[in-house]
């Protein structure tokens, strides 16, 4: 244990963050709000990856709690910082959009005071909060973020690491969704290219990569090159998560909507029905990401004549539309143009909607979440690594900075919660200042 500036945290609420977190009330009992902190959201990391979203927003609510009891402490406002980016993923991963908006611009408005300070942050909330706009079909707002998180990473002097991989790919699928594909394939596959670099061909996150560029190359009637990608893809995806894991459904998605593309309805629409029960099953049965698989369905129903099948797939996914997005969402848009476009329910004539182009949801492009990373299972003996990690980077940035008081807060970062910028070797580097746009939501 080290010597802390760090105020305790009161008995009652360290019970219930033992509890939270399943260790036992001694293992914490010397713990400080960083200790805590530090904890919940490694324990949400962990049920984020387990698909249990609603444990991880608790334990994140927790965390907030114990931010909002130690006024005074230092390194107060960086833990809330992280607590409020990282609960305000999880409700965007819940589809609760105006919920995660409200936190996210919180934090980067406290960001903003300080971008030398909180470069970091700054990156990491402008990459979620396009990550946000994108589902919630507000493009521009999705567009000037990348592009600032982007300019922030440049100014970093981080332009080719992970960070910057996963902005080219957020970039890409963002065009792509505008279905402005010849302009989502450069950073699509520069993200491939550079991750490949870091991490290797086999890597789950390369995989990810891979598969945003395979949907766009399907678009662009590459279908073979497409084909190739998904199938590297979805074995590497598979392999890591397993065949139920909402991943593996997502990818089936991508696979199925090159098969629709290709001509082949009875594949696709199988394909589509397997990524929509992974993703209920994960999901729920009205999250709104479950709309644009229902709309796959209703397209794959719609062109071997089945009408009414696609009729109850398009009014599914404008119920979920209508209670989670705003009225110019793309897709909305899309699903109310395709019930308009069949006839009366009963009747099978009406206008041939077999060969229109599928628009915005037919083909389907998920961003995959990085927020969290990919970290093993928590057990005592890592906790205590996490812990000594934590303390040891205090420590050694107290030396260097020769009691700058920040230095709490940038350990914070050192420590794994959000990582600092990073180079191409890993090394780490001073967070840029502010971009040159000033953004709001």
């Amino acid at each position: 244990m080290r010597g802390t500036d760090m105020a305790p945290v009161p008995e009652a609420l360290l019970n219930r963050v033992a509890e939270a977190a399943s260790v036992s009330p001694e293992e914490t009992g010397w713990w400080d709000t960083q200790d805590s902190v530090t904890v919940l959201v490694e324990s949400a990391t962990v049920a984020c990856q387990e698909g249990d979203l609603p444990r991880a927003a608790l334990l994140l609510e927790l965390a907030e709690e114990v931010v909002a009891a130690s006024d005074g402490v230092p390194g107060r406002t960086a833990l809330r910082l992280l607590t409020r980016r990282q609960l305000g993923t999880v409700r965007r991963l819940q589809g609760r959009y105006e919920e995660s908006e409200h936190l996210l611009s919180s934090a980067l408005a406290v960001a903003e005071d300080a971008p030398v300070r909180y470069g970091s942050e700054l990156f990491e909330l402008c990459n979620e909060l396009g990550i946000l706009f994108r589902y919630a079909g507000r493009f521009d707002h999705a567009a000037a973020f990348y592009n600032r998180a982007r300019t922030l990473l440049r100014q970093a002097g981080a332009p080719e690491g992970a960070a910057m991989a996963s902005v080219l790919h957020n970039i890409g699928g963002l065009a792509h969704a505008r279905g402005d594909f010849a302009a989502a394939e450069e950073p699509a596959r520069r993200a491939v290219h550079m991750r490949v670099q870091l991490l290797g061909e086999n890597s789950v996150e390369v995989a990810a990569d891979k598969a945003a560029l395979a949907a766009v190359l399907t678009d662009l009637d590459r279908l073979d090159e497409a084909e190739d990608l998904l199938t590297e893809a979805l074995a590497v995806i598979e392999e890591h998560h397993g065949p139920h894991h909402l991943e593996t459904g997502m990818a089936l998605g991508n696979l199925a909507a090159l098969h629709y593309k290709q001509g082949r309805h009875d594949r696709a629409e199988t394909g589509f029905d397997r990524c929509l029960f992974i993703k209920e099953r994960h999901l729920g049965p009205s999250h709104p990401e479950l709309a644009v698989t229902l709309n796959n369905l209703a397209l794959s129903m719609r062109s071997r004549e089945d009408l009414e099948g696609a009729r109850h797939m398009w009014e599914r996914a404008l119920a979920i539309l209508k209670g989670s997005v705003r009225d110019e969402h793309p897709l909305l848009r899309v699903v109310r143009e395709a019930l308009g476009g069949l006839p009366p329910s009963g009747r099978r004539s009406g206008p041939d909607l077999s060969g229109a182009r599928p628009a915005e949801g037919a083909i389907i492009w998920h961003e995959i979440p990085r927020a969290y990373g990919l970290r093993p299972r928590l057990t005592p003996e890592s906790l205590d690594v996490l812990r000594n990690r934590v303390h040891r980077a205090v420590d050694e940035l107290a030396v260097r900075d020769d009691g700058d008081p920040r230095a709490d807060e940038v350990a914070l970062v050192i420590a794994g919660l959000p990582l600092p910028y990073l180079d191409g070797a890993g090394r780490g580097v001073p967070g840029g200042p502010d971009g040159d746009a000033e953004i709001r939501s």
